[in-house]
């Protein structure tokens, strides 16, 4: 099991919530503590490579085009795609990582720590967060049968997509491809709502190959994805077992209470939040900060009218059949995009 961090708020230094933080994910990659032990997968290391992205357009005004309000064609702005920095050296022993870290702002971050099951290459190619256009994507867990349903995920993708799978070797890479698959183009940015429909069928495809070929094991699929707006995380599994962990927090802050200790916490109680992460674990000592995602539930992180985030918990619709569309939650989303 990996471990793994997504941020979204106001622009922050990545330094204060991926490596400064006492219990923070490089701390994690040699001391996780929530990790699920498995008889492949022992221990507590995460030391097989790690990623770090962000985006880094900040407040309204483009830097590659010099528009307000964002560039007047997004999809061509290069400045609407991630940048991302992998590595598969630990990442308690990246200096590199925290020279980046210490100098760049941005307000999106993912961060993860990788364990690689037996047989799965150490490479850079299959450390996360995958990448395609202005789409992010990280993975916790493991896909059930991947050896013998990733023909059947590979079959369904466009010469396109399949040329660029980023490792056929990682289940995780595989999801990511189904994934833009069921997306579309990869510089087009979609609302929350469809994000949202969009991981649904990619859950509900890697289901269907399982049932079809006989696979009985459960798949631990905790999937986060970006567009650079939004935040979209699920908690699932397959089956009638406990999944991997995953929690959520917000606030109106997130900063160092003690420089003397590098103590963290998430400032203010009252109000609409500014911040807002999902991780694998609490990165702080406060652990009433921190929510137990609700098994089999996606957690949605939009942003709102003055830099506001807005935070919906939502079941994951799945099946062997097309997802429908969620009314309920969709018209939820609709209004907090058009500030209603």
């Amino acid at each position: 099991m990996c471990r793994l961090l997504a941020y979204l708020g106001v622009p922050v230094l990545l330094s204060d919530i991926v490596t400064r933080p006492k219990r923070s994910i490089i701390r994690q990659s040699y001391d996780a503590r929530e990790r699920l032990q498995t008889q492949d997968l022992p221990g507590w290391l995460n030391g097989d490579g790690f990623g770090i992205g962000w985006y880094a357009v900040e407040a309204n005004i483009c830097e590659c085009c010099g528009e307000e309000n964002g560039p007047k064609k997004e999809a061509q702005c290069r400045f609407s795609n991630p940048c991302v920095f992998t590595s598969i050296k630990p990442a308690w022993n990246s200096t590199n990582l925290h020279r980046l870290a210490d100098k760049i702002r941005s307000p999106l971050v993912f961060a993860h720590v990788r364990a690689a099951y037996p047989g799965m290459p150490v490479s850079e190619e299959n450390c996360h967060p995958f990448h395609s256009g202005r789409y992010m994507f990280m993975h916790n867990g493991g896909v059930a049968g991947f050896m013998q349903i990733r023909r059947r995920l590979l079959s369904g993708l466009s010469d396109e997509l399949y040329e660029k799978v980023g490792s056929f070797h990682s289940d995780s890479a595989v999801s990511f491809a189904v994934f833009m698959k069921h997306l579309g183009a990869s510089t087009k940015e979609c609302s929350p709502d469809y994000l949202r429909q969009t991981l649904e069928r990619t859950i509900s495809e890697i289901m269907q190959a399982q049932e079809e070929v006989g696979i009985t094991e459960a798949s631990l699929l905790n999937f986060v994805v970006s567009d650079g707006n939004s935040i979209v995380s699920c908690r699932f599994s397959t089956k009638d077992v406990k999944p991997a962990s995953l929690y959520y927090a917000v606030g109106k802050n997130f900063e160092c209470s003690d420089e003397s200790t590098d103590e963290f916490e998430l400032i203010g109680e009252d109000g609409r939040p500014m911040v807002a992460m999902v991780a694998s674990e609490p990165i702080t000592n406060s652990i009433t900060d921190w929510v137990p995602v609700p098994v089999n539930h996606m957690v949605i992180l939009t942003k709102g009218k003055g830099k506001v985030v807005d935070v919906i918990i939502a079941p994951v619709r799945h099946g062997l059949v097309r997802v429908e569309r969620d009314l309920t939650i969709s018209r939820c989303l609709e209004n907090l995009a058009s500030g209603r």
